[in-house]
């Protein structure tokens, strides 16, 4: 009997301790929750994922299995449930390697003949399926800045034929230069401006390569980048109807190059800069033709997507979606020796960001809807984890509520700000600025929006689906060293340690005090979404906007 009375005594114990953790968990708040997300957490992560042992997470590489199964054995530990089939929290991506050799000389021939030299004048790539690509004679025509865009009104390839052609464009949109926030977006970039909308419309019109003219101030970048297309290979989803869908060439032209051209047609091209801001603009024929031609390698492997996620309670078929892709670039041997690229910055940071988010969600309640998080391979080579992601999601794009992406992450404390890379174009901005003010700081837009990089990380594929997305960090207002003080920072950091082997973490100098604030901020942004039933939606002036009903 009293062994009896023992047993139930400690069933007791036991269910009266179980009704206090429910009790507990019930009544936390997201300010409680939040508390677990901390500095020395946070440097954990990215002193692993960014130490020489990681070897700089390339794809591919076998400091991929590594990257992997450290994030996995994370997720695991916060209690993340798999995201993919058969219980994985890893999916396959299909890739395949492209190491293209462009012709050295790219010939134009007309009324005066240029040989345009590879790298110096030109830059081209080939991502179809075809081993070799010889395009000879192709009629080339001007469309000015590339763009069929009816919600403006605008359409470059009106009343000309493009099939089968080589078309010629200006980078950047017509906002650029008229600085007329209602035409396009002024001084912030559309995708219309980007060189990977111009070429899916060329792609789209028929015709059979495409040339973008570079200039760096609308560019937002030196010559030197579109170069590299031509230095390097290239990652591609491994779908060949998705490979041949795109131009047999995609190239640019040196604007200096473009200049001569333009010239010997009779034609300014610094006046057409402007002229193609109209829409009284009309494209023309060149009265030239091009001829050029590739060859290519290629090496077909796999490289993998991994996430971890917390089903929603009401609404599991619903998602939102946190992002920060895991790979970088890799090493390199050079004769000052073997150079690693840490990417400490960019992304260990974001995937440090990303799991101490998921750890304070298991803090709380399980929301109403499922929250995924998903560290996204191969960002580096054109996005291409969260292409395939996107295209082949267990939840439906349209049933994904919204994303979140955070990508290069400064080590350098507290700011009052936080800003919004892509402001303007969805009701996150407001929901966003709801949970700044209880942590007395400000929303504010991308002082660079020119630079278009609002389409130029994970959350991109996303908005492409319809699906808004936030891109949002402290960035201009510190804390200590103020507004002026920061674009200086971001000068240097740009110029010295993006994508070099000096982005890497110093535990005794960095300052991870402001991506904790900022993650905090993000948590609680999030779960308010997570655990309603508020669907974001995008603003009328968004190009976006049309794609969800």
């Amino acid at each position: 009997m009293e062994n009896l009375n023992l047993y139930k005594m400690k069933k007791i114990s036991l269910l009266i301790a179980l009704v206090a953790v429910i009790l507990s968990s019930c009544s936390k708040s997201v300010q409680d929750a939040e508390k677990v997300i901390t500095s020395v957490d946070l440097g954990k992560h990215i002193s692993i994922l960014a130490s020489d042992d990681f070897g700089g997470r390339k794809p591919f590489s076998e400091n991929e299995k590594k990257t992997l199964d450290y994030i996995q054995g994370e997720m695991e530990k916060i209690g993340l449930e798999p995201v993919f089939e058969n219980g994985s929290y890893r999916q396959a991506v299909p890739l395949v390697e492209i190491d293209g050799k462009p012709s050295a000389i790219l010939k134009i021939r007309g009324k005066k003949s240029f040989d345009f030299k590879l790298i110096e004048d030109y830059a081209a790539q080939s991502q179809t399926t075809a081993k070799d690509v010889s395009l000879k004679n192709l009629d080339m025509v001007f469309v000015g800045y590339g763009i069929n865009a009816p919600e403006f009104g605008w359409n470059d390839y009106e009343g000309i034929d493009v099939k089968g052609k080589a078309v010629v464009c200006l980078v950047n949109d017509p906002g650029f230069l008229t600085q007329n926030p209602k035409h396009f977006g002024g001084n912030a970039m559309t995708y219309y401006g980007r060189w990977t909308y111009k070429y899916e419309e060329a792609a789209r019109q028929g015709a059979k390569a495409v040339f973008i003219v570079h200039r760096t101030d609308m560019a937002g970048y030196p010559w030197g980048v579109p170069r590299r297309m031509s230095e390097s290979s290239m990652f591609c989803i491994d779908e060949p109807a998705r490979m041949n869908s795109c131009c047999d060439i995609e190239g640019w032209f040196h604007r200096d190059a473009a200049n001569k051209l333009f010239k010997s047609l009779g034609y300014d091209l610094e006046s057409i800069w402007t002229e193609a801001c109209n829409k009284e603009f009309k494209s023309f024929e060149m009265k030239t033709n091009a001829s050029v031609s590739t060859t290519k390698t290629f090496k077909h492997d796999k490289s993998y997507n991994i996430a971890g996620k917390i089903t929603g309670t009401e609404k599991p078929d619903e998602a939102i979606i946190y992002m920060a892709h895991w790979d970088h670039l890799g090493q390199k041997d050079t004769p000052e020796g073997k150079y690693i690229y840490n990417g400490a910055s960019d992304n260990a940071a974001g995937v440090a960001w990303v799991l101490e988010i998921a750890k304070a969600f298991k803090q709380m309640p399980a929301p109403k809807r499922t929250v995924i998080f998903i560290n996204p391979t191969v960002e580096e080579e054109g996005l291409q984890g969260s292409y395939y992601f996107v295209d082949h999601s267990p939840i439906p794009m349209d049933k994904v509520v919204c994303g979140i992406n955070t990508d290069v992450l400064p080590f350098v404390g507290e700011f009052n700000d936080i800003t919004i890379t892509g402001h303007g174009h969805s009701t996150l901005d407001d929901i966003l600025s709801e949970e700044a003010v209880k942590d007395s700081r400000y929303v504010a837009a991308d002082p660079t929006p020119e630079n278009g990089m609002f389409f130029r990380s994970d959350h991109f594929p996303y908005m492409k689906k319809g699906v808004p997305c936030l891109f949002a960090k402290g960035m201009q207002d510190h804390k200590k060293n103020g507004k002026e003080w920061m674009p200086k920072f971001m000068d240097n950091y740009w110029k010295t340690v993006y994508h070099k082997n000096l982005d890497t973490y110093n535990p005794e100098t960095a300052d991870l005090s402001g991506i904790v604030a900022d993650a905090k901020m993000i948590f609680r942004f999030g779960y308010k979404i997570a655990d309603s039933d508020v669907w974001p939606k995008w603003n009328k002036t968004s190009e976006f906007a049309g794609l969800r009903k």
